[in-house]
């Protein structure tokens, strides 16, 4: 390349001393090597992106565009490097810029000798800094990654219509090891108290089971309080003295053993819905209560409780046979109100019998005085009951309606009969108190006719 238009000029500018200026004019280069395949050069027009210029962007370019009176500095050799080198204080040169063409990669110092870099902001204390000696990327100011800027110290944005992998964490020492994850360590405001994300911790070494655990620590060791499994579940850990309390509001809580919704809801409903939406014929939205044992477990049970009130209680009496009781107290057995037999045979009134004068059909209550009931209500003939009791079926489940006797299934599938005690005392003195008026009236009746005969007579 021919150098045409050189030219030398002495510059001095105020006390500095007079510097002398070899140039050339635009367009012209210097050209270095026997190849001359180094060149300097001031473009005086705009050069447009990836557009070759002869001796100097040379074969297919990958450039930007450039605005007229461009200095461009090339190497054109095929695979060429460039690098920028200082020495340092003992003389020793430093390569601190490496432009490195058969890898197409620019490089700042080499392996295990590093340099400072820094990057000024346009606010004063603002930079991002390459700390070559703590091996440290150092940010004083917010980093927005993605779409727009940082609104926080962190900012990963999207605005693509897929969800992309915005922070990826991985530890690529020994791939597969168990414990070979990320830690992520959030402080908080007192000394020792942190809160660690294991990230990804690999168990065995075929990457099936992974999970994702959150921990806690307060001025000791560290134990982990959530687990989200890779089959979907979230496992709270320690929740024999934790879980997740004040859900929506304090006093909601669900622990090992409790579930509670308490708090203040002035003119407000508590609700627990459990909706099907389904309109398929199989679909099915239950409540299911349940105690573990052959017969042998506690009972099933709903409590319903007023403050400072009545507790009434619902369930399955297991110690009797397993009959649903409805009654009041803590307890199915303890004061029943209403049996159903797992026969179907319905009792009513644990103490049923004291009074049968007037008995409901329905559900077997008894009353002195005629009174309204579930079913129809008539005077009782009590001897009658216990003639038939004794001669058919239907007079046997007629005082087990009464509370008189208990109709129930053994464990083997029989069926069991039982005699409540304090009530069939009852209905027996209720019986004999019914001879007793049956007989009144009958001496009633005797007299009377005696009285007439003695008259008709003259006696």
């Amino acid at each position: 390349m021919a150098n045409p238009q050189m030219f030398v000029e002495v510059v001095t500018t105020g006390a500095q001393a007079a510097v002398t200026v070899v140039g050339h004019g635009d367009n012209v280069g210097d050209a270095f090597g026997d190849d001359e395949d180094f060149v300097i050069v001031l473009n005086s027009s705009a050069n447009s992106a990836n557009a070759a210029i002869t001796d100097v962007l040379v074969g297919t370019p990958v450039t930007p565009g450039l605005a007229a009176n461009s200095a461009i500095l090339s190497n054109t050799t095929a695979s060429g490097d460039i690098l920028f080198a200082v020495a340092d204080a003992s003389g020793n040169s430093q390569g601190l810029l490496h432009l490195d063409g058969s890898a197409g990669m620019l490089s700042v110092g080499e392996d295990a000798t590093g340099y400072d870099v820094k990057f000024f902001g346009d606010t004063t204390g603002k930079y991002m800094l390459w700390d070559e000696s703590e091996d440290d990327l150092i940010v004083i100011g917010d980093v927005g990654i993605g779409a727009g800027t940082g609104t926080g110290a962190l900012t990963v944005t999207n605005t693509g219509s897929s969800l992309p992998t915005a922070l990826l964490l991985r530890n690529l020492t020994a791939v597969g090891s168990a414990n070979t994850g990320v830690n992520i360590v959030w402080h908080g405001n007192a000394t020792g108290e942190t809160m660690a994300s294991q990230g990804v911790a690999w168990e065995g070494t075929d990457n099936a089971d992974t999970y994702m655990a959150f921990e806690t620590r307060t001025s000791g060791s560290p134990s982990e309080k959530l687990r989200i499994k890779s089959n979907g579940e979230v496992d709270l850990q320690g929740i024999s003295t934790g879980g997740l309390i004040n859900v929506g509001a304090p006093g909601n809580d669900w622990s090992a053993a409790t579930f509670s919704m308490s708090s203040a809801l002035s003119g407000g409903n508590q609700t627990i819905s459990i909706a099907n939406t389904s309109e398929d014929a199989d679909s099915l939205a239950q409540v299911v209560i349940r105690v573990g044992g052959a017969g042998t477990s506690g009972d099933s049970q709903i409590r319903f409780r007023q403050y400072n009130g009545t507790d009434w209680v619902a369930g399955i009496d297991v110690s009797e046979s397993s009959r649903w009781t409805l009654g009041t107290g803590t307890a199915p057995g303890a004061a029943d109100a209403f049996r159903v037999t797992t026969s179907n045979i319905i009792t009513f009134d644990n103490n049923q019998g004291a009074n049968h004068d007037y008995v409901c059909d329905g559900c077997g209550r008894g009353e002195i005085e005629m009174f309204e009931c579930c079913g129809a209500v008539a005077w009782h003939d009590d001897v009658l009951a216990l003639r038939k009791m004794a001669i058919n079926r239907d007079g046997l489940e007629h005082m087990a309606k009464l509370g008189v006797m208990n109709i129930s299934t053994n464990n083997d599938g029989s069926e069991w009969l039982g005699i409540n005690m304090q009530a069939a005392q009852y209905f027996t003195w209720s019986g004999m108190y019914q001879l007793y008026q049956r007989m009144d009236a009958q001496n009633e009746a005797m007299d009377t006719r005696l009285t007439r005969i003695e008259q008709a007579l003259g006696v």
